[in-house]
């Protein structure tokens, strides 16, 4: 009979077929969080050296400036965050956790305040709902070890908000001291090289895993 026919076909179709990856959503918000990230370093590099601690603004301000809307969704696209709060470092997240323990103040904040404190705040939240939902991706899509996935799982919302307030000085450009790395990340991005990112993107991706692999033991 044609429709059951049709129906099995479908059906066996559907079985053979990969499932959906819970985390494809997750993706399209991390590059909505690295385009942030970058529009914000593009915008402080418009400002003078004497206003960035960053190298890796620093010495790439000529390719910051030309990194407009397009090529900086291109640059976004990494697969996981492109900042860091100490993700691979389960003894500072112990600490942050406990109110009656002051911050650690570091000694050169790389955002200006008011943007480190918005950018720490959304980070956090983002990070925090990654975990709840799915506590290996976080893993991949954050960069952050699984001691600290285990400690953010455990986080309230208002728990959470608290320790972005008092640590917002410790949000930073993962590879802040690569400004090699920046550059080319741009240069691809700004030149549409997709082979390029491609292996910048593998590059990035074994600095990660190197990191992850360092923190486990």
């Amino acid at each position: 009979m044609p429709n059951e026919s049709s129906g099995k076909r479908a059906a066996q179709a559907a079985a053979l077929s990969p499932p959906r990856w819970r985390g494809a959503r997750s993706l399209e918000l991390v590059y909505q969080l690295n385009d942030r990230c970058l529009e914000l370093l593009s915008q402080m590099a418009a400002g003078t050296e004497d206003d960035c601690p960053l190298a890796l603004v620093n010495l790439n301000r000529e390719l910051w400036r030309n990194l407009d809307g397009s090529a900086r969704q291109r640059a976004a696209r990494l697969p996981f965050v492109i900042v860091d709060v100490h993700f691979t470092n389960s003894r500072w997240w112990q600490r942050a956790r406990r109110p009656a323990v002051p911050p650690e103040v570091p000694a050169v904040a790389c955002f200006p305040t008011e943007i480190g404190e918005h950018l720490m705040n959304e980070t956090l939240m983002f990070v925090w709902h990654i975990v709840q939902s799915d506590s290996r991706g976080a893993v991949h899509i954050v960069g952050m070890s699984p001691d600290v996935s285990a400690i953010v799982a455990g986080l309230s919302a208002h728990e959470l908000r608290d320790i972005a307030a008092k640590n917002a000085g410790e949000i930073e450009p993962r590879w802040r001291d690569s400004p090699h790395w920046w550059g080319a990340l741009m240069a691809a991005a700004i030149s549409d090289d997709q082979l390029a990112l491609a292996d910048i993107h593998l590059q990035a991706k074994l600095l990660l895993c190197g990191k992850l692999l360092a923190s486990d033991r």
